[in-house]
């Protein structure tokens, strides 16, 4: 809800000075709304192990380097990249920082990619769909989190 306001914007002051009472003009107090504003930059409150990276999807395939199929728990798995700080079994919170509302999941890390960055992961095409992406998107900004 937003205040109507008598009162005029202080861009220094983040908010509106407003009179203090109906017939003084000259004295003014300081309103600030008390809604909160949404922000979607960096959030300090995050897990420090937390890396923003990029997500792709892929089918999967055959045999994985960690020798766990890619359809293991409903299809929500994972590649990582040789020199990732994740390995394999290790569970994964994928955020989709992409889009509001940030959707996440919980992945499993199946295989192991040569030459892939840290911070670049390839999901199952149903994790990444449970991003609430669609497939022709291609590219996904996220936050990743190991859990385990």
């Amino acid at each position: 809800m937003i205040r109507h306001t008598s009162g005029y914007y202080c861009p220094y002051c983040h908010g509106y000075l407003e009179p203090r009472n109906l017939y003084d003009g000259y004295y003014y107090h300081q309103y600030v709304p008390q809604y909160p504003a949404p922000y979607y930059g960096w959030d300090w409150n995050r897990n420090p192990d937390t890396i923003l990276g990029k997500a792709t999807w892929t089918w999967g395939g055959t045999p994985t380097k960690c020798e766990l199929g890619w359809s293991y728990d409903n299809n929500m798995t994972v590649a990582v990249g040789e020199n990732s700080p994740f390995k394999c079994g290790q569970r994964l919170r994928v955020r989709n920082v992409s889009f509001v509302p940030h959707q996440d999941v919980i992945v499993t890390v199946v295989d192991e990619v040569k030459k892939y960055p840290a911070n670049r992961i390839n999901l199952h095409r149903k994790a990444f769909e449970a991003l609430g992406a669609a497939p022709s998107v291609g590219v996904l900004n996220v936050e990743i989190t190991p859990l385990d």
